[in-house]
């Protein structure tokens, strides 16, 4: 069976890492891979041709512009023509346009989108609220696939209450992960020394994380003003790292400098390894107003790190709380500053929760078995 993944990207963000997991897991299955992505870095490009997969760049940079959406569109039916793929399969809103118009012209193939949000195309992650106009916009996108993979109840439950896509095209698998990857610290222990001693930290103090895009979807403000409470309540010797960046970089600097806490926070845009930020961290914390599901929550349950993350959309699917982590309500900062001392306190229920998370990757976000029920859809489906 060969296969096209369509990607906006291969950099390393969420959806791209799950990406090369499942190509992974494809290449076990035997399956033929080409990827082709429409911008970005490249990051994941020199790791995926090791695997002999072969990656095409279509350099669709602008998705609004005319010529530039011609030009990818001619570069793919190309691609398609020369690889003759027995399945198609986009990721993230603009290879979903692009695929599209592709379709338009030529579809002698499966094509099949994943959904990694609960949001309209139209909107990304701005917003995930319903809107007549964006609704109508992603039926017109998601009438020319043959099945739409959602990456949890959340989208699932999104697309089927705020489109007309027939519900039978849509089916639930979660992202998955190698949680084996993320549990033998003795093998990492001189990236974490040098680690605090690149940005000048002591092992003594407590450190708060947070990875995510510096876009609203992740409101980091909520985030600010939660460490700012904490100082300010409970004084303990700690650090906020913020690893991310986006458009909001600025901004969010500047606020954290007029609440006069931008000297406890160590601003990181990138950092290669996850799991090494997971052994700093002592409590890691995502704040999204929603997520598709949050590759980076089961990082921090495969790792064993404690969480506190917000009670809405997937968030809520993963994180049970006072079981495997903590739940605030949307912008309780002052719940989040004092979950933040609790988790300080290191007590045995901490640690008990950490072992029910591990457990719980192990069980319900295991990569194999993700890999083989997409494997059942391409074969159920061609």
């Amino acid at each position: 069976m060969r296969v096209i993944h369509v990607i906006s990207s291969l950099d390393k963000g969420g959806a791209e890492s799950q990406l090369v997991y499942l190509i992974q897991e494809q290449i076990k299955q035997n399956l033929e891979i080409n990827v082709c992505y429409l911008r970005g870095n490249s990051y994941w490009v020199k790791f995926l041709e090791s695997k002999n997969v072969k990656c095409h760049f279509l350099d669709y940079s602008k998705t609004l512009n005319i010529f530039s959406l011609l030009k990818s569109i001619i570069k793919m039916l190309l691609i398609i023509s020369k690889f003759k793929p027995n399945i198609i399969h986009a990721h993230l809103n603009p290879s979903e346009i692009l695929m599209f118009f592709v379709s338009l012209f030529y579809k002698k193939y499966t094509y099949i989108i994943s959904k990694h949000l609960d949001s309209f195309i139209i909107s990304g992650s701005e917003n995930n609220k319903s809107n007549f106009f964006y609704s109508l916009f992603e039926d017109l996108i998601l009438i020319r696939s043959d099945k739409i993979i959602c990456i949890s109840k959340s989208v699932f439950n999104f697309f089927k209450i705020n489109t007309f896509v027939a519900h039978k095209k849509l089916k639930h698998i979660y992202y998955g992960i190698d949680y084996k990857n993320y549990q033998n610290q003795d093998n990492r222990k001189y990236k974490i020394t040098e680690f605090y001693k690149k940005y000048k930290i002591s092992k003594k103090l407590f450190i708060v994380g947070i990875i995510a895009r510096l876009v609203p979807q992740k409101n980091i403000p909520l985030m600010l003003k939660s460490y700012k409470t904490f100082k300010e309540k409970y004084h303990l010797n700690s650090k906020l790292i913020i690893v991310g960046d986006g458009y909001l970089n600025k901004k969010l600097k500047k606020i954290s400098k007029d609440m006069k806490i931008s000297d406890e926070i160590i601003w990181i845009k990138y950092y290669e390894e996850n799991k090494i930020l997971f052994d700093i961290f002592n409590v890691f914390c995502l704040t999204s107003n929603y997520e598709g599901l949050g590759l980076v929550l089961l990082e921090a349950l495969s790792s064993g790190t404690p969480i506190i993350t917000v009670k809405r959309s997937a968030m809520q699917e993963i994180i049970k709380n006072n079981k495997n982590g903590f739940l605030i309500e949307p912008n309780d900062y002052e719940r989040m500053a004092y979950l933040l001392f609790n988790v300080s306190l290191n007590s045995p229920k901490i640690r008990m929760m950490s072992r029910s998370g591990k457990k719980l990757v192990k069980k319900k976000f295991n990569l194999s078995i993700m890999a083989q029920k997409v494997f059942k859809i391409y074969k159920n489906n061609y």
